[in-house]
Order: structure tokens, then sequence, then C-alpha cells
């Protein structure tokens, strides 16, 4: 259920860096969306095959960008590749760690500062505190 959520949460957070123009989350969004249409036609987990997909995506990456968050990405696909053999033979707990360095990668390309100057735009012009005129009464 956590995970689910999770994952829910990355997307999201992936979407809003492909709308933001990043083009790892366009990259990292198409990569999810193909092996989520593999996983759901029925095609049986390879390690190859994700591998060579993971490839094409850090190419991508690489090609059109390379800021840190992108070396972050990239970083994370060094993590999730040793446990594909497990997940292909059909270790639950693998494949789960494996879906949460996809959602640590989704997470990363969302556009956190602007995320954050927006909030700390909206906060500061809500801010009662800054205005507020202690008066105390005689």
């Amino acid at each position: 259920m956590m995970l689910g959520a999770l994952l829910v949460f990355a997307v999201l957070c992936g979407l809003a860096g492909a709308w933001r123009g990043n083009p790892t989350s366009w990259a990292l969004i198409a990569s999810a969306g193909f092996s989520s249409l593999l996983i759901w036609a029925g095609v049986p987990f390879d390690g190859l095959i994700w591998f060579l997909i993971d490839l094409v995506v850090i190419v991508v990456i690489l090609t059109c960008s390379r800021t840190f968050p992108d070396w972050i990405v990239v970083a994370l696909f060094f993590a999730a590749w040793p446990l594909y053999p497990r997940v292909e033979a059909g270790d639950g707990t693998a494949s789960d760690v494996v879906n949460i360095v996809v959602a640590l990668q989704l997470i990363v390309s969302a556009p956190w500062r602007r995320f954050m100057a927006r909030a700390k735009r909206t906060l500061h012009r809500h801010d009662d505190w800054t205005n507020l005129n202690l008066k105390v009464a005689a």
C-alpha cells in the first residue's frame, strides 16, 4: 500500500518535471510507461531488456542535460542493476527495492527549486506575523 502511494507521488513529481521541460523527467516517465506496458502485456521480467531500457534513458539524460540531480538519477541506476537477477528469479523484496529506486529517480527529477521558491513566495505573502502590530491596551 505504501509503495503504491510512493510510486503515485513519484510519478506526479516526474510529470511536474516533464511539464516544466526537464528532459530527465521525460526520459524517466517514458521509461516507466514503456516498462509498465510491458508488464501489463504479460512480458516476464527480463533483466537484459530492462538494462537496455535503462541504458537508453541514461544516454538521453547525459545527452540532453547534465545537472547535479541528473547525475543522482544516473547513479541510482547502479543501485538497481545488481537486483535485476533477483527480480528475474521472482524475489518480491528485490522488486520492491527496484520500485523504490525508480520512485527516487522520479522524485529527484522534480523541479524542487521552483516548488520551494513558489512556496516561499506564497508563505511570505500570507505571513501574518511580519505585519503583526502589537498594541498593548493601557
